[in-house]
C-alpha cells in the first residue's frame, strides 16, 4: 500500500493581505496575494506544506515572489512549528541598493555590481577584495601607473619615493588632479582593508564596508559622471557662443 501523498491546489490564499518589507518602498507595506499554489506532501510518518505566492505591494505596485512552508520534522516543542518564509528578490533593511552610473566603463560597472551583491549576501572578504579591484580599475582607466608616496623609515625619517604599487597609483590620481588629497587618503584606507582581507583572511565589519562603498560611489560619481556632465555643459555653452 502506498501511503505517500502529493496534493497541489491553486488559489487558496489569493486576495489575502500580508505585511511584507517592500524592496522598493524600503518599509513594511500591505501586499495582496495575486496568485497562489499550495503543495501538501508527506506520508504516514511526516507531513509538509508549502504555499507559493505572487504578491504585490499596494503602495508601489511592485510584484514579488513569496513562499511559506512548514515541515512536521522541523518542530520546536516549546514554540511549535517552525514556519519558513522566503521572499524574492531578497530584501532587508540592511541591504544596499545598486546605484546606476551611466558614464563609467562597463568593466568597472561590473565590479561595482558584484561588490554590492557580495555585501548584500554577507560575503565580506569578497566585498573587500572587490573594492580593491575597483580602485585598481579606476587607476588603470585613468592611465595612472605610479605616484609619489611618503613613509617613515626605521629611524622615523620621512622618505619620499615613486611607487608603482596601488599606494603609488592612488597618490598618482591625486597628483594628476583626478582625486582630491582627502579622497586619495580614503582610498589608501581601502587598499589596506583589501590587503588584510586577501592575505590574512580578515573580514572587515559590515559597517566598515558600508562606509567604504558609500565613499567609492561618491568617487565614481565625481570622476566619471560629473566629468561627462561638465563636458556636455561645455558643448552647449560653445554652441551658444557660436550663435
Amino acid at each position: 500500500m502506498n501511503d505517500q501523498y502529493d496534493i497541489i491546489k491553486e488559489g487558496q490564499t489569493e486576495d489575502k493581505e500580508l505585511i511584507i518589507l517592500c524592496g522598493v518602498c524600503k518599509t513594511e507595506t500591505t501586499h495582496i496575494v495575486l496568485k497562489s499554489i499550495s503543495h501538501h506532501y508527506g506520508n504516514e510518518a511526516v507531513d509538509g506544506r508549502t504555499e507559493y505566492q505572487i504578491v504585490q505591494c499596494q503602495g508601489c505596485k511592485c510584484p514579488s515572489f513569496r513562499d511559506e512552508g512548514v515541515f512536521s520534522e522541523d518542530w520546536d516543542p516549546g514554540t511549535g512549528p517552525n514556519v519558513r518564509v522566503h521572499i524574492y528578490p531578497e530584501r532587508s533593511s540592511q541591504m544596499l541598493d545598486l546605484k546606476h552610473f551611466y558614464e563609467i566603463p562597463p568593466n568597472l560597472s561590473q565590479i561595482y555590481e558584484e561588490i554590492i551583491a557580495c555585501f548584500n549576501q554577507g560575503n565580506r572578504i569578497l566585498c573587500a577584495a572587490g573594492l580593491r579591484s575597483l580602485i585598481e580599475g579606476i587607476c588603470s582607466v585613468k592611465g595612472i601607473k605610479k605616484g609619489l608616496v611618503e613613509y617613515k623609515d626605521k629611524s622615523g625619517k620621512i622618505i619620499q619615493k615613486q611607487d608603482n604599487g596601488l599606494w603609488g597609483k592612488i597618490s598618482g590620481l591625486s597628483e594628476n588632479g583626478i582625486l582630491t588629497k582627502n579622497n586619495a587618503e580614503f582610498l589608501n584606507n581601502f587598499r589596506f582593508l583589501g590587503n588584510d582581507a586577501l592575505h590574512n583572511l580578515s573580514a572587515p565589519s559590515k559597517e566598515e564596508l558600508r562606509i567604504s562603498i558609500e565613499i567609492v560611489e561618491h568617487i565614481l560619481e565625481n570622476i566619471f559622471e560629473i566629468e561627462k556632465k561638465v563636458e556636455r555643459l561645455k558643448k552647449h555653452m560653445d554652441k551658444r557662443r557660436i550663435k
